[in-house]
């Protein structure tokens, strides 16, 4: 019964997070000679249930750079996923591996495209927290961020 439960709230929140589109989606920026993330928000998430984060991050390495792995000490997992549609016209997500940022490109993470999956909240987030996340990279390593909670 748990797993029921666990599988229909990724299921719908797959849909929620789900437009159709997977395309990556960057636009060339300067180049500042770090990694910057703007953009922040995640979803209000009770606990035990699952959130996803959105952020855009701007490379402006003079080299690509790769995002790895993701963390919050409030969550039991979080994982770059991506939304996703079949040709029978059902939403789903799927996790991805390690993504590439090249030099002077942005990667946007929003509903409907690239995301980060918080899985099995440790506590509740409401609109108006602001929840920890850890992005590790290949090249520049830990960027610590705190999103804010905003009702979609």
């Amino acid at each position: 019964m748990k797993n029921l439960l666990l599988y229909g709230s990724i299921l719908l929140l797959g849909v929620a997070c789900s437009s159709g589109e997977t395309d990556q989606e960057t636009t060339k920026v300067t180049l500042s000679g770090t990694i910057e993330v703007s953009q922040l928000t995640a979803r209000p998430v009770s606990q035990g249930q699952n959130s996803a984060a959105y952020f855009t991050i701007i490379n402006g390495l003079k080299s690509a750079d790769t995002l790895t792995t993701m963390e919050s000490q409030f969550f039991e997992g979080a994982e770059l996923h991506e939304s996703y549609t079949t040709e029978e016209g059902l939403s789903g997500m799927r996790p991805v591996g390690n993504i590439v940022i090249p030099s002077g490109d942005s990667l946007v993470l929003k509903p409907g495209s690239y995301h980060v999956m918080l899985m099995r909240a440790k506590r509740n987030f409401a609109a108006g927290d602001t929840l920890p996340l850890i992005l590790n990279f290949s090249q520049s390593g830990k960027k610590s961020l705190n999103l804010p909670i905003n009702r979609f």
